[in-house]
């Protein structure tokens, strides 16, 4: 079967056909006729004309707001059956179903919230394409091999970027074929268990595959490949874990990323791992924080709230002793950023704020603050520590 060449012929927008356009005047002489006034002068109108009674506008001021209100209770059993569904167990819902259903659910609050549904869109389309804003600083390639590499043309102040992944598996002693051919009523000699195994994680760019030095570069100050090799088991290597790949980032694959691309930008890009979301020890998190002072949670990082810096700690000059040195608690931290409600419980018990009382509890009340909102896995934050994204 022959492949279709493509016709050398621009194409050209000839617009409406005769038909088309003498249809269209036909409709509108009859929707003038049926209206007894054109479009234009429709919206020629005068205003005096279209207001000219009060009692009439302020009936339709309170349609308005009955209609508004409507549309925010409808948004709200949009967001709750969203929620239901992502709660629900026992469904097979992929990960980027989950992301689509969060997506139009965040839609959905922004319009409780009053935004205009065109805003919303756009603000939810910049978080979903997040990495869209490095295509213009990231090489592209071209040929039948992707052997040629076209820089882009940067501004002043602007560094080449380059896309790096990463992933990981495991490979087992025993690892093998799970079906295949054999003689009838004969049962197939296979090991009982995977026996050892291997864990490998790896780093890959698209301007020379796996991350590595050549030979005219390499540098006894720093390893020779980002590759790490574990024999992962309780009485080997351990376990690999968020720790293990930060060191590997930090010794590893930047040093040896710097050294290839000098004045170049990393962009990282990770599978969807739970593990790769792991937040540092002493991030903001109100989840993990006590209503009252002391007690066994842990001690978080300081903070700016409206432009001043709020400290989660006691300072060691506190008056009572016991507590120098120790977190605060909710209860406090809100009371010093004036946020606290005399009878303000410390966990509700819901996984989320609700649309219709979002100061439920001192814990969702302080985890909707921005500066709690916008803390950042411990994976990003040390990346980003290092100068790359």
């Amino acid at each position: 079967m022959e492949t279709l060449k493509f016709s050398k012929r621009p194409l050209v927008n000839l617009g409406n056909s005769r038909t088309t356009k003498y249809r269209r005047k036909i409709k509108a002489l009859e929707n003038q006729k049926k209206n007894g006034q054109t479009l234009i002068q429709l919206l020629s109108k005068e205003k005096s004309q279209e207001t000219s009674d009060s009692e009439e506008t302020q009936n339709n001021d309170e349609e308005i707001n009955k209609k508004n209100a409507n549309k925010s209770m409808k948004y709200v059993t949009f967001i709750n059956q969203i929620e239901t569904k992502l709660k629900t167990e026992n469904q097979q819902l992929t990960s980027g179903h989950k992301m689509r259903l969060k997506a139009v659910q965040y839609y959905f609050q922004l319009l409780s919230k009053g935004h205009a549904k065109l805003k919303a869109s756009q603000t939810v389309a910049e978080l979903l394409n997040r990495g869209v804003c490095y295509q213009k600083l990231i090489p592209k390639f071209i040929g039948e091999e992707c052997e040629t590499q076209i820089n882009p043309e940067l501004m002043d102040g602007e560094r080449l970027h380059i896309f790096v992944t990463h992933d990981e598996t495991t490979f087992q002693s025993n690892d093998g074929q799970k079906s295949g051919w054999r003689p009838k009523n004969e049962q197939p000699l296979r090991k009982k268990g995977q026996d050892r195994s291997i864990h490998v994680s790896d780093f890959l760019t698209d301007t020379i595959g796996r991350l590595k030095l050549n030979e005219d570069d390499i540098d006894d100050t720093i390893p020779h490949e980002a590759r790490v090799i574990i024999n992962p088991g309780k009485n080997f290597d351990g376990w690999w874990n968020i720790d293990q790949l930060i060191d590997q980032i930090k010794t590893r694959t930047i040093p040896i990323f710097e050294k290839i691309h000098p004045g170049m930008i990393a962009v990282f890009a990770f599978d969807n791992s739970s593990s790769h979301a792991k937040l540092a020890d002493d991030t903001l998190n109100a989840a993990n924080m006590n209503l009252n002072p002391g007690g066994k949670q842990p001690i978080m990082r300081d903070t700016i709230f409206n432009g001043q810096i709020q400290s989660m700690v006691f300072p060691n000059d506190y008056p009572d002793k016991n507590l120098r040195g120790k977190p605060k608690g909710m209860k406090l931290i809100l009371q010093e950023c004036g946020l606290w409600d005399s009878g303000l419980k410390g966990f509700c018990g819901n996984k989320e704020a609700s649309v219709e009382n979002p100061r439920c509890c001192a814990r969702h009340v302080l985890a909707t603050q921005e500066d709690f909102l916008n803390q950042k896995p411990i994976l990003q934050e040390v990346i980003e520590g290092l100068g790359h994204k």
